[in-house]
């Protein structure tokens, strides 16, 4: 009997263990592994973003502009939102619908969930370098 015990307390353990990772790996869906840009924008980089908003389907919900369309405008979405934040809704939305409050606020506003598109920590470099180099230019453009 003190075998089975200890069977069942091991088992047990094993499997808090497994629901504590999958918590936490869910928990962390807004931590980038990928490095916030600083600096001069990469043109070759947000050319190749551009490119991947294009080909992956951004732009039928998104417009470069304050515009709404299906989601909301992304003008300026680099200096209203942190990387961290954009890193989270871009590569894993479903997390950040379930816990993110802004998320969650913008899914009432917009009543249309973020498709994930299985963006690649690379893929997002390269997205978030596109939306760098729209915000500049529309701050260079401002008075």
């Amino acid at each position: 009997m003190h075998i089975r015990t200890k069977a069942v307390f091991l088992t047990l353990c094993m499997l808090a263990t497994a629901a504590c990772s999958a918590t936490d790996t869910a928990g962390e869906a807004a931590v980038p592994s990928v490095q916030e840009p600083t600096g001069p924008i990469d043109v070759e980089l947000a050319a190749q973003g551009q490119e991947l908003f294009q080909t992956r389907g951004c732009v039928l919900c998104h417009k470069v502009t304050e515009e709404r369309l299906v989601g909301p405008g992304l003008a300026g979405i680099t200096e209203r939102r942190t990387f961290a934040w954009t890193y989270g809704m871009i590569t894993n939305p479903d997390s950040m619908l379930a816990e993110d409050a802004t998320a969650k606020e913008l899914l009432g506003q917009y009543f249309t969930p973020m498709a994930n598109q299985d963006i690649k920590d690379n893929e997002f470099r390269m997205l978030y370098e596109y939306m760098r180099s729209l915000d500049e230019s529309r701050s260079e453009d401002s008075p």
